[in-house]
């Protein structure tokens, strides 16, 4: 019955209405022979615009389960519309988390995700999509100025206020070249493989531009800006398999985020992330020659996490595929105490946080009645410990470290003071009106204790300290601006100590620079250019306020700094293993500015003479990874200065970390 039947036309003449009417009930025995798959409809509704007019095509994504790890479809609105979202199965246990997520559709703001509880009912959501007229335009290069094929591009809202909404924006380019319809307010944008493709020739690059922050006015007026951004081919293809603590890989169908962590010699600090294999539990892509480390988010992770110990690789600068092998999750064992004490009193119910300075995970307790607090089942990681509670300010936190060779960290002590000022006010100019979008920090020291309050994006700030440890009647209030900002204080302001208080200042700015500029030099005077390698910078820190400047170096070794007033400090920083100088001891290499200077000064620099190979082992002879190593040639010079009875000439100090 299924095989090939053909006729002529002689044969179908006069027999069409017959045959038609066979094949009919041919087709329709085996359309009902078929099976059925079962399906639950958890949600449905109709997407519009914001005429009501009904928006055919649009995509929402249906998950389940928590963090979404559960099973998931994809419903498309069809002419009228309307959409449906099935999820695979008979039955869905009430109590599941579902998310249905509306994706980005061009020349219209998202809509805003809808999450709800599963109570056996399907849900009626409707979605409204309002017209975007705000446009960011993005080309993706390779260093060497072709686009690439291939890219996704992802725009994130931050900083949203109390009644804005926003959702996630994220488009793939075939060519490397598109632009992303947003709203007003607010985003981080950034560019990176597709995070659930799986094929690692798809993607033989890795992203070498940090994210860029975009804003727009929260309003309808038309705007656009541009944006590039490169990434450097990789010849380097990376296989590891990840394993949960029972030694089973990550294939259960719900894999969620394998995250990739490393340090370039060349390109400094980059990331990527991949959805696992869910057939084979295997990761495969391509990354750049340097140190990385890798963690994971799988339902069959539960309870587990990746020592960092043994999450550590290496990858060299040889072509070709690197199989890592396996990595193994552990059970969660790690153990952290301590005490908190305020005024050397101990403090009890004040929550603890521990948050792990690689993911942000946080883990939570409580203190007792002797100001004790004891954390079980933490992950292993590094984790920055303090007190969360805004009547009280750290004046000591800690700091540790977890892994299964040391999986506990005991004796750690928190101190903190009452806080009992705050200092209000704003960033203001000459004249005295409020500044805003000021990118900075306020900042008020005391002899054994710093406090800092971000300032806000209208201008304002809020800072809260503690009196006990300013000796004086008096405190400087500092204003430290973000590097690259356009502002600058105008000089610091003393506000008065009085406890138990509400205190306004404003902060005045200006926005006359003052520049830095000269160039890099060996110490004969003669100007360095290709010694310096790629990607060189100057860096510029003034230690009274803290503040920071940056800039490129150019190709032939020149520079320039736009600084704010004050004594700044210049460092060269060369991100480039092709560069062959070294560093001076830089502490003694300072320009002190006032508004409207120009001062000009050269930075020299030593030549490599020679290459020193080290290996760090372990007792057992084992290498050990992201070993700390330092070589300096301060012993030799003070050797030198104690024969001749000199003091050790600062300039010459060489230290390489």
């Amino acid at each position: 019955m299924r095989g090939n039947v053909l006729f002529n036309a002689a044969q179908l003449k006069g027999k069409l209405i017959p045959w038609l009417a066979i094949l009919t009930v041919i087709v329709s025995f085996f359309y009902v022979a078929q099976p059925v798959t079962a399906a639950v409809i958890v949600a449905s509704g109709q997407v519009t615009d914001q005429a009501n007019a009904p928006l055919a095509g649009v995509q929402i994504d249906c998950l389940t389960g928590e963090n979404n790890q559960g099973s998931s479809s994809i419903a498309t609105a069809d002419a009228s519309g309307n959409y449906s979202c099935s999820i695979e199965g008979s039955s869905l246990a009430d109590g599941t988390p579902v998310s249905i997520q509306p994706r980005s559709f061009e020349g219209y703001r998202s809509a805003q995700t809808q999450n709800f509880i599963w109570s056996g009912t399907t849900q009626t959501i409707n979605f409204q999509y309002q017209i975007a007229a705000k446009t960011v335009n993005i080309s993706v290069f390779y260093e060497d100025g072709q686009l690439v094929d291939n890219v996704q591009v992802t725009a994130q809202p931050i900083n949203l206020v109390q009644g804005e909404s926003a959702s996630q924006v994220q488009e793939d380019f075939a060519n490397g070249s598109g632009d992303l319809s947003m709203s007003g307010g607010e985003w981080i944008v950034k560019a990176d493989a597709n995070f659930s493709e799986t094929n690692a020739e798809r993607y033989p690059w890795i992203s070498i531009t940090a994210p860029i922050k975009v804003e727009f006015a929260n309003d309808s007026t038309a705007e656009s800006v541009d944006l590039e951004f490169v990434v450097a081919r990789s010849e380097q293809k990376v296989q590891v398999t990840l394993l949960d603590a029972s030694g089973v890989a990550l294939n259960s169908g719900m894999v969620g985020d394998a995250y990739f962590e490393g340090f370039s010699g060349k390109y400094g600090s980059i990331s990527t992330s991949r959805k696992v294999n869910p057939t084979t539990g295997l990761s495969e892509l391509y990354l750049l020659p340097g140190v990385w480390k890798v963690s994971a988010l799988d339902a069959q992770l539960t309870g587990q996490s990746f020592d960092p110990a043994t999450a550590t690789f290496v990858v060299s600068d040889e072509p070709g595929t690197h199989n890592i092998g396996t990595i193994q999750a552990s059970v969660n064992v790690g153990q952290l105490s301590g005490t908190v004490t305020v005024g050397g009193v101990a403090m009890s119910n004040v929550e603890v946080v521990a948050s792990n300075v690689d993911n942000g995970n946080r883990t939570t307790g409580n203190t007792g009645a002797t100001g004790e607090f004891s954390m079980a089942n933490v992950a292993y990681g590094t984790y920055a410990i303090t007190v969360n509670n805004n009547s009280y300010i750290p004046t000591q936190s800690a700091t540790a470290t977890l892994t299964a060779a040391n999986p506990t960290a005991e004796g750690l002590a928190i101190e903190v003071e009452v806080a009992d000022t705050i200092i209000t006010g704003s960033i203001v100019d000459v004249n005295n009106a409020v500044i805003e979008n000021v990118p900075g920090t306020v900042v008020v020291k005391g002899e054994t204790v710093e406090f800092t309050a971000p300032v806000e994006p209208d201008g304002s700030f809020e800072l809260k300290i503690s009196t006990a440890d300013l000796p004086d009647d008096q405190m400087q209030l500092q204003f430290v601006p973000q590097p690259g900002a356009e502002v600058f204080a105008s000089e610091t302001v003393a506000v008065p100590v009085n406890p138990n208080s509400m205190v306004q200042a404003n902060i005045s700015t200006s926005t006359d620079e003052a520049s830095i500029s000269g160039n890099i030099t060996n110490f004969s005077g003669e100007q360095l250019d290709t010694e310096l390698g790629d990607k060189s910078k100057i860096m510029a820190m003034d230690p009274t306020s803290g503040a920071v400047e940056t800039a490129d170096v150019a190709a032939d070794g020149s520079f320039e700094l736009m600084v704010g007033p004050g004594e700044w400090t210049l460092v060269p920083q060369l991100n480039d293993t092709e560069a062959t100088v070294l560093p001076q001891n830089t502490s003694s290499i300072s320009v002190d500015v006032v508004a409207g200077d120009a001062k000009t000064t050269d930075v020299p620099m030593y030549v490599e003479a020679g290459t020193v190979e080290v290996t760090v082992t372990d007792p057992n002879g084992a290498a050990v990874v992201e070993a700390p190593v330092l070589f300096t040639n301060l012993p030799a010079l003070q050797a030198a200065a104690l024969e001749t009875g000199d003091p050790v000439d600062q300039n010459k100090i060489i230290q390489i970390a």
